[in-house]
């Protein structure tokens, strides 16, 4: 298993966690997670206008090499979830529901316990999203509608509805191709990218929950991509590219 990773301090930070997944609807419950991040900020930022020039966050990131790590990343999300308890940390993502439910149930498959997934799922169905101050699980996609007008709930749509700017050119089909050709060619390019995908997926909800706690869109918008650069250049070359670079100065609104 691939293993990425800059100093993390959960303490008092928010941790947002986002897990992908290849799909495969052939199979009674047949989707493989193949790679998730936990990224965490400090929550005590001034001011959410110029998070893309100021932001800072740590990170951790596993990516399996073949389907037979599986275990071994479930497990581990496991283990990075109790760390979080101890640490009272504040737990957020984007319809965490479903990356549960890919857990746990890739949990069964294999007979792993996962018993700090199952806290996650328990405390993500009596969370309470309404006061900041006692705040320990935070979805983006339900818990942000007092700031919202627009009907869609996707990261996508939630991202630009608040200022966000997230464009990301690295899907080449879909996730689950990509994923497939990766297991394929062992091609380290594809792997980064995925993994580049997925923390700023991570490093989006973590955003939106700093947007909602400040209780306004921030005024001008925000590249999520700038952060991205500042935080993972040393640590996947793909960010270095030429590719990657030209999204520093994009204006799209879209993924």
């Amino acid at each position: 298993m691939h293993k990425f990773q800059s100093v993390h301090n959960q303490d008092n930070s928010i941790v947002s966690f986002d897990l992908e997944w290849t799909k495969n609807y052939r199979i009674k419950q047949g989707n493989e997670p193949f790679c998730f991040s936990f990224v965490a900020v400090k929550d005590n930022i001034e001011d959410i206008n110029v998070m893309d020039d100021k932001l800072e966050f740590s990170f951790i990131a596993r990516f399996v090499e073949n389907r037979s790590d599986i275990i071994s990343l479930i497990k581990e999300a496991d283990n990075i979830l109790e760390e979080l308890w101890i640490s009272k940390s504040i737990i957020t993502g984007h319809q965490l529901s479903s990356d549960i439910s890919i857990l746990i149930i890739n949990g069964k498959k294999y007979n792993q316990a996962l018993d700090n997934v199952q806290k996650l799922r328990t405390r993500w169905h009596t969370r309470n999203h309404l006061n900041f101050d006692n705040i320990r699980i935070f979805d983006t996609r339900y818990d942000l509608d007092f700031l919202l007008q627009g009907n869609s709930r996707r990261l996508v749509d939630v991202c630009a509805e608040c200022n966000l700017l997230v464009a990301q050119p690295e899907i080449s089909g879909s996730m689950t191709k990509m994923q497939n050709r990766y297991y394929s060619t062992n091609d380290t390019s594809i792997m980064e990218k995925l993994m580049v995908l997925n923390i700023r997926h991570s490093l989006s909800s973590a955003l939106l929950y700093l947007i909602a706690k400040a209780g306004n869109r921030p005024k001008r918008a925000v590249n999520v991509n700038k952060i991205l650069f500042h935080n993972l250049n040393g640590h996947f070359s793909y960010i270095n590219g030429g590719e990657f670079r030209a999204l520093l100065a994009s204006n799209s609104e879209y993924f």
